[in-house]
């Protein structure tokens, strides 16, 4: 993935250009900006990872 180091700036709805950058640079890759806000639903469905493994 791309990164993009400054003072993030923000757009009305909340995204920043830098993610708009960081979408476009992964669109380059092959991955849609559809996919990308699916995994990310997927991601705040998804119960957290570390509390479901047991621990020693």
């Amino acid at each position: 993935m791309i990164s993009i180091p400054g003072k993030p700036g923000s757009t009305c709805d909340g995204w920043s250009r830098r993610e708009f950058l960081r979408i476009g640079g992964m669109g380059m890759a092959g991955i849609s900006l559809a996919d990308i806000l699916n995994l990310e639903a997927h991601a705040q469905n998804a119960p957290d990872s570390a509390a479901q493994k047991s621990g020693w």
